[in-house]
């Protein structure tokens, strides 16, 4: 693949996380945000638990199966809520059949919503997908069937003057009919108003496509705190001193939680079932991007601990950036396989 090909190719793997985070975000203040009360806000009582371990249950009350991570958790204060997924990508038959099958998975009772004992409410079953796969979508989950109310709901992003995604009932229903009804129609939720509340949420509980999108959120939310706050040495790099910052995988994965992810979204005493996103092991793969970039090296000590060469003034630091550095330094490391291996070919006698 061509470095531009590459490049172009993570900048859609990051702008689709991007638009998961947002569809999911606008989707709860479209089912909990009430405009005709006074004063206009969310629901009193509900809660939006993206991403939340529940537990299937028998009609008996007993675990029955291992615990599901909805995308989408939703709960309102009238015994009643909405699970389901976001797969804004799915196009295909194989993607759809995939979805059918994991909304299946939450078509029975579920633990661990926010009550006494973390039972008893009843839910509805929710899909959301692009607005351009819809009569995709319609068609294959028009043979679909359940046990409880099912939507299909799909969502586009409006890149006009102001932003907004708009969403739509596209087949089904929902329990509550005043939900139906103001689905039916194209809802649109103002997308620049809600990032002002919670534009800093950069992960929800799947990993991004790209490492390369983690990198981005490291050099541009991360480092610029550490810059001051952890220790730092000096080193001679090309006839020059550089200064190296200090970062712990760990210390950043919890910094990135706690601010940066669909944890925030969650009052703190609701946070046990929620998952841990972003995972150790992402931090730790785009640490080690940027050592492979030149940009970071590792503690000779702690495995953990990574040197980073940091400057809020270095160029080509987005996820399409890095992708361009990583393509060359890949493709540097090829070369020089191919060239030592023709070096150590035995010569002709």
């Amino acid at each position: 693949m061509t470095e531009d090909a590459y490049a172009e190719t993570v900048a859609t793997q990051a702008d689709n996380y991007e638009f998961t985070i947002q569809a999911l975000i606008c989707l709860d203040a479209a089912i909990r945000y009430e405009t005709q009360r006074e004063p206009k806000g969310y629901v009193p009582g509900s809660h939006f638990l993206p991403g939340r371990r529940m537990t299937p249950m028998t009609s008996g009350g007993v675990a029955n199966a291992a615990p599901v991570t909805p995308d989408i958790v939703i709960q309102m204060p009238d015994a009643m809520g909405m699970v389901g997924d976001v797969k804004l990508t799915a196009s295909s038959k194989r993607d759809f059949g995939q979805a059918e099958a994991q909304i299946a998975r939450y078509d029975t009772d579920l633990a661990g919503w926010c009550t006494s004992d973390e039972c008893g409410l009843a839910h509805d079953l929710l899909l959301l997908v692009h607005y351009a796969n819809g009569a995709e979508a319609e068609e294959h989950f028009s043979r679909a069937h359940y046990g409880r109310a099912f939507a299909l709901v799909t969502v586009v992003r409006d890149l006009q003057r102001h932003c907004f995604m708009t969403y739509e009932l596209r087949l089904g229903r929902l329990s509550r009919d005043e939900m139906t009804r103001k689905l039916r129609k194209p809802l649109p939720v103002p997308l620049e108003r809600l990032a002002a509340q919670h534009g800093r949420v950069k992960f929800y509980d799947a990993r991004p496509e790209c490492v390369e999108y983690t990198m981005d959120v490291l050099w541009h939310e991360y480092f610029p705190q550490v810059v001051n706050a952890s220790e730092h040495r000096r080193v001679d790099r090309r006839n020059a001193t550089v200064t190296q910052r200090r970062v712990d995988v760990r210390s950043a994965r919890e910094c990135l939680q706690d601010a940066y992810s669909t944890t925030q979204l969650v009052a703190p005493e609701n946070r046990h079932r929620q998952p841990e996103t972003p995972q150790l092991d992402w931090v730790r793969e785009a640490m080690e991007g940027f050592v492979e970039i030149g940009r970071a090296e590792r503690d000779h000590e702690d495995e953990a601990v990574y040197w980073v060469t940091y400057s809020a003034r270095a160029r080509n630091t987005n996820a399409e950036g890095f992708a361009r550095q990583l393509h060359r330094s890949r493709k540097k490391r090829r070369s020089a396989s191919r060239t030592q291996g023709q070096m150590s070919l035995p010569l002709d006698q």
